[in-house]
């Protein structure tokens, strides 16, 4: 899994801070992103919204309000 984040953001923070309390950090690479400027962001979310979440085999998730994504994320990870 991939985790495109900003530092600046509160909400990446949170989403790295859940990916560390339910033991997925070390399975999720850690790409840091300006949302402005990276085509690659925009590529995978056309909103250009951090945190986003690439998921193995899955859809992108970027959300982070949603506070089902610890469950969705364990759910991925098997």
């Amino acid at each position: 899994m991939q985790l495109f984040f900003a530092s600046t953001s509160p909400f990446a923070r949170k989403v790295r801070i859940v990916a560390h309390e339910v033991g997925l950090w070390q399975r999720i690479t850690m790409i840091e992103t300006d949302p402005w400027t990276d085509d690659r962001l925009r590529a995978i979310n056309p909103l250009a919204k951090v945190p986003t979440l690439v998921r193995d085999g899955g859809e992108p998730l970027y959300d982070s309000g949603d506070l089902r994504l610890p469950r969705r994320v364990r759910r991925s990870a098997g």
